[in-house]
């Protein structure tokens, strides 16, 4: 098997290149056949995850949730500021100055507050009906994404065994004329 350039390609006319693309001139003498296995549909096992189940229902309207995170909100706040003066004591106490300290006790309550609500927001978010529902889609997506790339790849072995074997009978015959 001859290799031919790029550039004799182009110079046959065999290819033709234009800014931003290259494309191969479709030819009429030229038959690929292939096994049948490559023409198969891939059908994906989790059929039908993206239909939507019915089967989790809320009982709570979006202003009662609120008021709910709220209180939890509330409890944590006082918990952290609780952690703030205790902060602000201890650092008063070993003789820092107490503008650095209340500072230091105001900045721990502000950070702790603020990640708290972030993940209790984000905890409310993700186990609401909406949330597990979304929680499923993505999973059945990932599993079909898996079962494609595994196929893919399948496919692809399977291929690179077959023209293996074709180049392998490509060269006995070779060899036979010889």
């Amino acid at each position: 098997m001859t290799k031919v350039s790029f550039e004799e390609q182009l110079r046959q006319g065999l290819v033709r290149y234009e800014p931003g693309h290259i494309a191969a001139d479709k030819r009429a003498d030229i038959t690929v056949s292939h096994p049948a296995w490559m023409e198969q549909p891939i059908t994906v096992i989790a059929e039908g995850w993206a239909a939507p189940i019915v089967t989790q229902s809320e009982h709570s309207d979006p202003m009662t949730r609120a008021k709910a995170t709220g209180l939890r909100m509330l409890a944590w706040g006082l918990v952290w500021l609780a952690a703030g003066i205790v902060a602000f004591a201890l650092l008063a106490m070993i003789g820092a100055e107490l503008p650095y300290a209340g500072a230091a006790g105001a900045m721990l309550w502000v950070v702790a507050t603020a990640v708290t609500g972030y993940k209790i927001a984000r905890l409310d978010h993700d186990v609401s009906a909406g949330g597990v529902e979304r929680h499923r889609i993505d999973r059945g997506h990932d599993l079909a994404r898996e079962q494609l790339r595994h196929e893919y790849g399948l496919k692809k072995m399977a291929l690179d065994a077959y023209i293996k074997s074709l180049e392998i009978n490509d060269r006995r015959l070779e060899d036979k004329r010889r």
